[in-house]
């Protein structure tokens, strides 16, 4: 999410106003609390940037579909995916039907 232009700013202007997460018994007492931790850089189970499911994938293929070093592919699933090797670099990612 930080490495695409754009796409942090984007989530954050979606995301859900959301501090934690409780675990409540059937009495209504709270058993467990998660929280998340305050810090963008360091995530709990709960994190700052809660979005709905679809909202990702929109805006992820809208901040790349005009990007000539991205394909995206569409009704697949991904069978694979290596770095290369290369830390941050491209990557390759094969998929079931072998594409």
């Amino acid at each position: 999410m930080r490495k695409i232009s754009g796409m942090k700013g984007a989530v954050r202007a979606k995301k859900a106003a959301l501090k934690g997460i409780s675990f409540v018994r059937a009495d209504g007492r709270p058993y467990g609390t998660i929280t998340t931790t305050g810090d963008s850089g360091q995530q709990s189970l709960v994190s700052e940037y809660e979005i709905t499911r679809g909202y990702p994938s929109r805006t992820l293929f809208g901040s790349t579909e005009r990007n000539e070093n991205v394909k995206s592919v569409f009704g697949e699933q991904v069978a694979s995916m290596q770095n290369n090797g290369q830390g941050d670099g491209p990557g390759t990612v094969e998929f079931a039907n072998g594409y």
